[in-house]
């Protein structure tokens, strides 16, 4: 059935009505919104130069602006020596039979700015731009082969320059058709597309308003957020595309994004240490991510004492502002400096640009790496305190430089710190780790390596100066170092009462907020803490080597002139040849002839020149007069206390009064000359037996203890037991000396193994027995003994019961014969 003519009609007016309308909204003009935000287009460095001439002559001679060099004309820009390689240079060309080295007549582009490596772009084609697969090392001056696939070919997509370098070597990159808007990181790399910037340049007044200057910031990116370096300092792929460059990030906008770009993992062997130090080029960035540094920020909100100061150090905002300030006052127009942050609108943490500066000038002498500053002003400007003791901060700079902060302890320096040549903040934190082989960069996670690390290729901080000491030794020094710091620390923390000087607890907090535990300065924390220690009772704390060391060194020879029994006894003594003997001097030439041994192990050290006037440790060290006035006539002191003894016999190298002061000798006041001859360190009593024997008479009446070793035909001695002394692996470092006298389980088990697991012991002869019972034999005596047990309690069992029997016959007759009565 038709439908009614009408509603046809009807129909076909709606239909015209809606066609009409959508005509309208067609012709109309664009939504508001997207008038609000119009997409920026690239428009190439040369609309920069009108506005940002200086900078922009800076930036032409720039590494940035060198990533990628046009030599198809010009092959002077090359560094190569053409006439070596032919090897490393040999590849097919295209419509080319036979395999040949390639020229310079081959290369289109240079990839590199000449620091580290030079490597060659070769066109294929009009959209085919392809990498040579040898390079030259720049620092070695030879040719190396550039190896990113079995083969090379034009083909070959591992050698792709489009899809594999473009987008961190070019501005505006094509990656598809393999063209660019400028050749190298020109301006709109780090700034973002400048067609808005550059319309809004050109209709401003001439000087721009206050709005027009907020409009034409607002343009394009002035962020100094890192992920504008991150997009090419950086490891990581295109999700998409698979490419290691995020073709579709732009300044300012979210780099790691899912969708944009992400970073390779930290569990990648191929880009990662197992130290959590990069391992291939370009890993800046990530690297920075797993720093402090890039925390800095969001570790700082929320602490107490914080205010928009703080900014200083911890947000890379407040210096950006002021290269923005000095560029306007230069003719850059850059703007005005935005309203100051605060602590609460501040976004970023120690960025890029705190310590490198994008657009510095290459000037002969200046810092490397486009950096503000020589790296070491650079650290120490935010690793240092104005008021150290207020526990805020951390004195890095007061302690490396040993500048006096407490008034009752003098500064001193660290000898790496008063060496010109010596290491500094970078040296340790920043370590030169291996990349691609054949070079290597500064690390930016910010930590040392560490002398326990044992990774093939890598080399820790410490080694990369002290060639001659194990790595062992090294992180022994380390470990033991900051263990005996710590625990000192815990210990005057522990005897701090109300009465307590307020240095004492500032020294403590000085010593905690350096962060090291001496490593920034051993010497330094030794003083700090021997002077605390003093301070709060501990009347036996160590004398500072250094008080030792000032003493006027007197020739030994001069006191053998009246002295003459007691220099026949020392002159072969241990201290005699402190410096002299053979473990000391194999150690010494190992560790590189440390000058600062000397201080312990020789006489008359000069911290200041690193020279001795002695060798081995001489008469006046410990005998001296008051104030160095001439003896005779002047009397002699005695350096004979455990103190004086302790400034060379603490710490990690030779514990030995440490463990003295944890013992109880030092609670009944039982000093070192009270065991030890002083002028040939030998016993007081001749032996080590007669010596200990002097105050424990009754130890040495136990027979079985103080017997014979069967085995050995050996006496027992008492060191076997109360001092067991044990070094570290590679020798150098003592472990314990046992003068705590203390007796471990260990010890014991050594004769009589492990007794309460009934484990023989493989000394059972020593106690009159010739062989050691088998487990067989030790069950049937078990066995044994469970039988002669229950036979015990059956006999009494049946020895009770007949007693009281007897017991009841005694009380019926005692009742029978009371009756009788």
């Amino acid at each position: 059935m038709r439908r009614p003519l009408p509603f046809q009609m009807i129909g076909c007016g709606l239909l015209l009505v809606l066609m009409g309308v959508t005509l309208l909204l067609v012709s109309s003009p664009s939504p508001a919104h997207a008038q609000e935000n119009p997409t920026a287009d690239y428009v190439g460095a040369k609309n920069c130069v009108n506005c940002h001439r200086e900078l922009s002559r800076i930036h032409t001679d720039s590494a940035h602006a060198r990533a990628l060099q046009d030599v198809s004309r010009d092959k002077s820009k090359i560094l190569a020596d053409f006439a070596a390689g032919e090897t490393e240079r040999t590849v097919t060309f295209p419509n080319e039979t036979a395999p040949r080295p390639f020229t310079k007549d081959d290369v289109a582009f240079v990839i590199g700015a000449g620091k580290y490596a030079e490597r060659y772009v070769y066109r294929a084609s009009r959209t085919l731009l392809v990498v040579l697969p040898a390079e030259w090392n720049i620092a070695e001056k030879r040719w190396q082969p550039y190896k990113l696939a079995e083969t090379w070919s034009v083909e070959t997509p591992e050698y792709n320059f489009a899809e594999r370098c473009m987008g961190c070597h070019v501005t505006d990159p094509d990656v598809r058709r393999a063209r660019f808007g400028d050749i190298g990181v020109q301006c709109e790399a780090c700034h973002g597309p400048g067609s808005l910037h550059v319309d809004l340049a050109r209709k401003a007044a001439k000087p721009p308003t206050p709005d027009q200057l907020t409009a034409l910031r607002g343009a394009i990116s002035l962020s100094v957020d890192s992920q504008t370096c991150g997009q090419c300092h950086s490891q990581g792929t295109a999700p998409e595309t698979k490419r290691p460059f995020p073709a579709d990030y732009r300044p300012g906008g979210n780099l790691l994004d899912p969708n944009t770009f992400v970073l390779t993992p930290r569990n990648a062997p191929d880009h990662w240490w197992a130290t959590g130090h990069g391992k291939s080029a370009n890993m800046q960035y990530n690297e920075w991510l797993a720093s402090a540094h890039a925390q800095s920020l969001a570790g700082l909100k929320g602490a107490e004492k914080v205010d928009a100061a703080c900014l200083t150090c911890h947000s890379a905002e407040p210096d950006f502002l002021a290269r923005q300030a000095a560029a306007v006052a230069a003719g850059n127009r850059l703007g005005e400096a935005p309203a100051p942050l605060t602590i609460d609108n501040a976004k970023f943490g120690v960025e890029c640009v705190a310590c490198h500066n994008p657009h510095a000038e290459r000037k002969e002498g200046d810092p490397p790496f486009n950096l503000r500053a020589d790296s070491y002003t650079l650290c120490i400007n935010c690793h240092q305190d104005t008021a150290v003791t207020d526990g805020l901060h951390h004195p890095v700079r007061e302690m490396f430089e040993g500048l006096t902060v407490i008034a009752e302890v003098p500064g001193v320096p660290n000898k790496h710190f008063t060496d010109p040549k010596g290491p500094r903040c970078t040296t340790c934190h920043m370590a030169q780790v291996p990349i691609e082989g054949s070079f290597s960069a500064a690390s930016h996670f910010d930590k040392p390596i560490f002398p326990s690390v044992n990774i093939e290729g890598l080399k820790d901080s410490c080694t990369v100066c002290h060639t001659n000491v194990t790595p062992a030794s090294l992180q022994t020094f380390i470990t033991n170092s900051q263990n005996s710091t710590k625990t000192r620390v815990t210990a005057i923390k522990n005897g701090i009462k109300a009465g307590t000087a307020q240095w004492v607890k500032e020294t403590i907090t000085f010593i905690e907020m350096d962060g090291s535990w001496g490593i920034h300065n051993h010497r330094y924390t030794e003083a700090l803490l021997t002077a605390a220690e003093r301070a709060i009772g501990l009347r036996s704390a160590p004398a500072p080597s250094g008080e030792i060391g000032a003493r006027p060194a007197v020739s030994p020879n001069e006191c053998a002139e009246c002295h003459t029994n007691e220099y026949e006894l020392w002159k072969n003594s241990p201290h005699a040849k402190a410096s002299l003997n053979e473990k000391f001097q194999a150690q010494w030439i190992k560790q590189g002839k440390t000058a600062f041994c000397a201080d312990c192990h020789a006489s008359g050290y000069d911290a200041a020149t690193g020279t001795h006037a002695f060798e081995g440790i001489v008469c006046s060290t410990c005998h001296y007069t008051d104030d160095g006035v001439a003896h005779p006539p002047g009397p002699i002191q005695l350096a004979n206390s455990a103190a004086e003894c302790g400034s060379c016999h603490n710490g990690a190298h030779a514990p030995s009064y440490n463990e003295w002061f944890a013992s109880t000798h030092k609670d009944y006041k039982v000093d070192c000359v009270d065991c030890h001859t002083p002028h040939n360190n030998g016993q007081k009593l001749g032996t080590v037996n007669a010596t200990c024997g002097g105050c424990h008479a009754d130890a040495l009446k136990d027979q079985v203890h103080m017997g014979i070793d069967k085995n050995t035909g050996k006496a027992f001695s008492c060191v076997d037991c109360h001092m067991k002394r044990v070094t570290d692996p590679s020798g150098v470092f003592v472990v314990s000396t046992g003068h705590s006298m203390q007796v471990s389980p260990g010890t014991c088990s050594n004769c009589h193994g492990g007794l309460h697991a009934l484990q023989p012991s493989p000394r059972d002869a020593i106690h009159g027995g010739t062989n050691a019972p088998t487990t067989e034999e030790l069950q049937a005596q078990i066995k044994a003994l469970e039988a002669q047990a229950q036979n015990n309690w059956a006999s009494g069992m049946a020895g009770g019961a007949v007693g009281m029997l007897i017991v009841g016959l005694i009380a019926v007759l005692v009742v029978r014969r009371g009756k009788l009565f």
